[in-house]
This record gives structure tokens, C-alpha cells and sequence, in this order.
């Protein structure tokens, strides 16, 4: 197919003069190059089946600048697929990418399925060959296969069992299965069990891939016997990091886990029996997957004290974010034994870990069972241990838990000392969520909150991310500024959120776009990804994006109506949806209030409706409001209503009576779930900043509304 005939519209006068002057004002105001705006003009057009639209997506595809011919390629290459499957075209766009040196992965694996569709598998593996790099994935793993299977290259059954070795069980893998079944092709018996594993896998045929998988482990042991004897490094593993992961998922489906856990374990003891060390004969990856799985298992089955010793065990032989997770397998699973031994076994956590804020849940969760324990002096002891080098929310938590128990004469500490430990507690706390609770409790205890000050309850200093370093590809920022004039925020969002940028004008433009256009929850997702990035320093502007005041109108009017605050039940709305009106949980709460049907059903019951929608705003809106004001009458004080609100009000009643000597604050800390205690701290924060942000209500006066002095 000739470029002239893709080009030829793109030359009539008539269009260019209307191009011309349908695109004037971005192209004065962002600059927009001319190769470009066929891209932008051609997504604005719902047509997609249109001639003239392809033709200007092939155009920039062809012409256009650096990231915008990737996703002008990209788009076009998705529609072909998707619609009238010209792979033609495709070929020619990705091709020329290729060759000019834009090896996006997802461009080479178009061009490889557009030879595939068209069944031209000569051109599939010059293409392999001309293109492949380190780089991989599943589906170009499969073409490699697929080429040596159409050649019926003597090595077939080596590349397929490859194949499934290292890539997940998938589509791929059962098209490679039946290519395999329904040819002449020799295999090795080892290989086709390998792929019925995997075939029954994807299928979830549990019992099916469990007998399978019982073959496997035998063969793997055969294996290993056979080479341990010989003297030899053992290098045939089945058992890969990927199968292991199958075969514990297929080992908890079919009741196997037993039999499994065997098998590692005998497989862990065959070098010694052998008069070797594991790690003479293992490599480190075999032998940090089998500890690993081993380690699950004993977990699964109630053993955490043998499970932990797995964990520890592998961490020998673990890196990356596998060694992360084994370690934090390894100090929860003691945290399960005895919480008071995972505190003798803090101080070697926080020498060995890599990356403390792995670790904030399993640390909430301490703070948590001592505080129903009532032993402070233990949390004081763990404050100890954190303090220089544990994760910033812990230290924050831990300084004004500790703190408090001073003020309330739990513990022997000075003055002085709860002062040191306020303010601990204040410069530790940062963020936009829970993070930021303790640093609020901590600054209105200390009394240092100056409502002038732009703004004063966040701690800006702190960032979990480095600032990024360039702007991605060449033409990057274009198309960002691009999407944005003509109205594909959604666009913009996604790639801003995939690809951080050092521009933050972008961001903010992005996130005003999506709010302005009622995509509130995106708009707050966004500006909390950047503000955890170095460089990003929050300003008011900001924070109305980050809170806003969406459907104030009509929440101001219910909340006066059930005696709440506005901020305060604006602050529930945000938490529960993020203003998203038509949102269903996994638990089938429903809408902005979040309200299961059986309590909505209540409600309006109560309020003498009959006929109601709960994607409604105003109906949501109303039934939530009177639901929280209703909580409020039967409780004595407002956190208990909220936690009421998430947890229920037999179980805050519950939880009350179990823990009726500590104060408001202290008892949130004791709230056994997880999820309610959160919930709490998040509306504690939305409400402080709601207040201030619109009304410029002090801290203080928020604070004393959820909890009793």
C-alpha cells in the first residue's frame, strides 16, 4: 500500500484550510507541530471506521514527533485489530517505527501479531530476528515458539517446554497446547505433562492440573537424584518461580497442600543426603522459591513457627522484592506466635530490611494488640527501636501513642519527654491520608498551627519518590498538552499516571480538567501520586482539587437538616466514593454514601419512600446523611458514629464496652478492625482540612467534635 494514497487528503486545500483553522488556537497556545494535529484531529472524531480519520492517524504515525507517532501507531494498530483488520497497514506503520530505533514493546508485538493474522511467517520471523531484544513478554515468547514449531525445527519440544516454563498459564499457552496436540510433532513426556499442568491450570481444572502437578514434582526429585549421583550442578528445574507459584494456587484448589509441602521438603533434603550443601547444587533462585512456597504452606496450614523458619531460612538466597516479602512473611508470621517475640526480633528487622515502609501494616498491627493490652511500655520500647530508622508513618504513630500514655499517666515520662515526642510525632506525620492523623493530633496538642501559614498541616519536606528525570520520550509534553485542548483528559490522566513527569504544570492542568468535568476520584488520584514525588510542593490550589467541594449545595442542605457539620459529612462522602455517584463496592455498597441495599432499604423505610434510586445524588445523599445523623443520636460522641458508619453499631458498642477506660483518640487505636480504625483517622484528616480549606475552622475545633476532651 503506497504512502501517496495516505497522504493525499492531508494535501486537498479545502482540508488544510479547515485543519488551519480548527487548530489556530492550539497551535499559538501550546505550540502543537504540523505532523501532529492529524493525531489529535483524527481521536477527536468518534468515527473510527472512517477512511480520512485512518489515513491521518497513519500520517502522524509516519511524521509526527517521537511519543505522539508511538501513540498515533498505537491507536490505529487498535482500531485495525478491533475493526476492519486491514494488518496491512499495521505492518507498514510498525515497521517503520521499528527501523527508526522506537522500540516500544508493545509496537513489536503489533507487528508480530499483524504477520501472525495474516499468516505471512516468513516476514514473523525476520521480524524476530530483526527486532528482538532483551526486552520480552509472553506474547513474544510465544512467537519464538511459534516460528520453530512452523519450521519443525528439530528443537521444538526444548522451545516449548521453555515456553512454558517461563511464562504464566494464559490464552498463549493453551494456543501453544493445541498447536502441539493437534500435530505430529515429538515432545518429550516431561514437556506434555508440563503443558497439561498448565493447560488445566488456565482452565482452573483443579483436579485435573493437581494429578499433573504430583507427576512433575516426582520427575523433578527423579531429576535431582540422577544428577546429585553424577556429582553435577543441578540445572534442569521445572519448578521455576512461575510453576511454584501454579502449583501452590493448584495445591490449595484440589486439596494437595500436603502432599506438596512434602515434596519441597524432600527436595530441600536431598542435597545433604547427597553430602552437599543446597547451595553447591541449588542455584540461589531454586532454592529461594522452594523456601518461599514451603513457607506459605506451613503458614496455610497453622505452623507459623515453622513457616517463619522457611522464610528466614530463604532469605539467604532471596533478592529484589522477593526477599521483602519473605521477610515480612517472616516477622508477621511472628507477630502471630507471639506478639512480645516479634518485638525481641524488631531490632534485627530494621538492620536486614531494605525498605521500611514494607513494613507499616505489619507495625500498625503491633501497635494495635498492645494497645488493647494496655502495654504501653512495650509501644514506648518499639518507639525506641524505630525511632532513627524505621518507617516515617510508624515513628509518627508510635511518638504519639507513646505520648499520649505519658499524658494520661500510663507510663512514667516527663513533660519534657511527651513534648519531645509531640513533636516527633508532628515532623514524622506527612501525606494526604492516615499519615497525615497523627501529625494533626500531634500539632494541635502542641498548639503550633498557624492558620495563615500556606498550608500548614502538611509536611511538605518529605517524598517517598525521586523526581523524575526527564519527560519521557521525545514529543512527550506535546501530547499531553495535546490531549488536553481537545478534551482527552482521560488520556492525559493515564499517561501521566504510568509516566511521571518533571513538568508539573501538566499534572495540575490534568487533574483542573478532570475535576472540572466531575472525574473528581482521578483528579484526587492524581495529585496523590505527585505529591509523594520530590519536587511537588502542594499549594492551596491543590488541596481544592484534592478536596473538593463537589455536591456542597445539596450536602450542606442535609446536613443541617440531621444537626452534622458539612465538612464532616463531606468528608464521608470523599472517603466513601471519592464523589463517584454511580460506584458499587465488591460489597454492593452503592453510590456517593456508599449504602448497602438492605440499610438503604431501611432508610427509606424510615423516611416513608417507596420508589428510590440509589445512583441518584440527592437520594444517595439524603438516605446517607440521615443514616450518620440517625448513628449520631444513638452514640455519645461523633468518632463513634463514623466508626459506626464502616463497622456497625453492635460492634462499636461491642468494642466500647471491651475498652471503656481509654480515651477517644486511645480507643481508636484498640478498634480490632483494621478497616474502621483507618476509616476513622482518613475522616479525621478530610474533615480538619475540609473545615480549614473553606471555612477556616482551627484544628482544634474538629478535633474536640470527634473526640471528648
Amino acid at each position: 500500500m503506497q504512502k501517496q494514497k495516505f497522504s493525499y487528503h492531508l494535501k486537498n486545500k479545502y482540508v488544510l484550510v479547515s485543519i488551519f483553522l480548527f487548530f489556530s488556537l492550539p497551535l499559538y497556545s501550546y505550540e502543537i507541530s504540523g505532523n501532529n494535529i492529524p493525531y489529535f484531529d483524527a481521536i477527536s472524531n468518534l468515527d473510527f471506521t472512517n477512511t480520512i480519520i485512518k489515513e491521518k492517524l497513519f500520517y502522524s504515525a509516519l511524521n509526527g514527533n517521537g511519543a505522539i507517532r508511538i501513540q498515533s501507531a498505537l491507536t490505529l494498530s487498535d482500531l485495525e485489530f478491533k475493526n476492519t483488520g486491514d494488518y496491512r497497514i499495521v505492518t507498514e506503520v510498525c515497521e517503520r517505527l521499528l527501523e527508526d530505533g522506537y522500540t516500544d514493546i508493545v509496537i513489536l508485538e503489533y507487528l508480530l501479531d499483524s504477520y501472525y493474522l495474516q499468516g505471512d511467517y516468513e516476514n514473523l520471523i525476520i521480524a524476530l530476528n530483526r527486532y528482538k531484544s532483551e526486552n520480552t513478554s509472553a506474547k513474544i515468547n510465544f512467537y519464538i515458539f511459534f516460528t520453530m514449531f512452523y519450521k519443525n525445527n528439530n528443537s521444538i519440544s526444548e522451545y516449548y517446554r521453555n515456553l512454558l516454563i517461563e511464562n504464566p498459564a494464559s490464552e498463549l499457552i493453551v494456543t501453544a497446547y493445541n498447536y502441539i496436540k493437534d500435530s505430529e510433532v515429538d515432545i518429550l513426556e516431561t514437556t506434555s505433562i508440563l503443558a497439561n499442568f498448565k493447560y488445566h491450570t488456565y482452565r482452573k481444572e483443579y483436579l485435573s492440573a493437581g494429578s499433573s502437578m504430583s507427576i512433575l514434582l516426582k520427575i523433578q526429585k527423579g531429576i535431582i537424584s540422577d544428577t546429585l549421583d553424577k556429582g553435577y550442578i543441578v540445572d534442569n528445574v521445572l519448578l521455576t518461580p512461575i510453576i511454584l507459584n501454579e502449583m501452590y494456587t493448584i495445591a490449595s484448589a484440589s486439596g494437595r497442600r500436603g502432599e506438596l509441602l512434602s515434596s519441597i521438603e524432600e527436595l530441600l533434603s536431598m542435597p545433604g543426603k547427597a553430602g552437599y550443601q543446597s547451595g553447591e547444587v541449588y542455584s540461589y533462585e531454586f532454592l529461594a522459591g522452594l523456601y518461599e512456597t514451603a513457607g506459605y504452606l506451613k503458614r496455610r496450614s497453622g505452623s507459623y513457627t515453622a513457616g517463619a523458619e522457611m522464610f528466614m531460612t530463604g532469605l539467604s538466597f532471596a533478592d529484589g522484592i522477593q526477599y521483602e516479602k519473605m521477610l515480612w512473611y517472616w516477622f508477621n508470621s511472628l507477630v502471630q506466635i507471639s506478639p512480645e517475640m516479634a518485638v525481641s526480633q524488631l531490632e534485627l528487622l530494621t538492620e536486614i530490611w531494605t525498605d521500611p515502609d514494607y513494613f507499616v501494616d505489619v507495625l500498625d498491627e503491633m501497635a494495635t494488640i498492645f494497645v488493647q493490652k494496655r502495654q504501653w511500655n512495650i509501644i514506648h520500647k518499639i518507639l525506641g527501636l524505630l525511632e532513627f530508622s524505621g518507617p516515617e508513618e510508624s515513628i509518627s504513630k508510635y511518638a504519639y501513642i507513646t505520648a499520649r500514655a505519658g499524658v494520661e499517666s500510663y507510663i512514667s515520662i516527663s513533660n519534657l519527654e511527651i513534648t519531645r515526642l509531640m513533636t516527633l510525632s508532628y515532623n514524622s506525620g506527612f501525606g494526604l491520608a492516615s499519615g497525615l492523623y497523627y501529625r494533626i493530633l500531634a500539632g494541635n496538642y502542641l498548639k503550633i498551627f498557624d492558620i495563615r501559614q500556606l498550608p500548614w498541616m502538611f509536611n511538605i519536606t518529605v517524598s517517598r519518590d525521586p523526581q523524575p528525570q526527564s519527560m519521557g520520550r521525545e514529543g512527550s509534553s506535546e501530547l499531553v498538552w495535546g490531549w488536553l485542548e481537545f478534551g482527552h483528559f482521560l488520556k492525559a490522566y493515564n499517561f501521566l499516571m504510568d509516566n511521571p513527569f518533571s513538568d508539573f504544570s501538566l499534572v495540575r492542568k490534568t487533574a483542573q480538567e478532570l475535576s472540572e468535568n466531575n472525574y473528581h476520584a482521578k483528579s484526587i488520584r492524581l495529585l496523590n501520586r505527585y505529591s509523594l514525588i520530590d519536587g511537588f510542593e502542594l499549594n492551596n490550589s491543590d488541596l481544592l482539587l484534592i478536596y473538593p467541594d463537589a455536591f456542597k449545595s445539596i450536602i450542606i442542605e442535609i446536613a443541617d437538616k440531621e444537626a452534622l457539620e458539612w465538612y464532616v459529612f463531606t468528608a464521608l462522602v470523599r472517603e466513601e466514593s471519592h464523589f463517584q455517584q454511580t460506584i458499587v463496592s465488591s460489597a454492593g455498597a452503592i453510590g456517593l454514601s456508599q449504602l448497602m441495599p438492605a440499610t438503604a432499604e431501611d432508610v427509606a423505610g424510615r423516611l416513608r419512600i417507596t420508589d428510590y434510586n440509589l445512583n441518584d445524588a440527592q437520594t444517595n445523599l439524603l438516605f446517607g446523611g440521615w443514616y450518620l445523623g440517625n448513628l449520631k443520636k444513638r452514640t455519645d460522641v461523633l468518632s463513634d458514629a463514623l466508626f459506626a458508619y464502616n463497622g456497625g453499631l453492635t460492634r462499636v458498642r461491642r468494642w466500647r464496652s471491651e475498652y471503656s477506660d481509654l480515651p477517644d483518640d486511645l480507643f481508636l487505636e484498640a478498634i480490632p478492625y483494621k478497616e474502621t480504625s483507618h476509616y476513622g483517622r482518613k475522616l479525621l484528616v478530610s474533615s480538619v482540612i475540609y473545615g480549614y480549606l473553606y471555612d477556616g475552622i482551627q484544628a482544634d475545633q474538629i478535633i474536640n467534635l470527634f473526640y471528648r476532651k
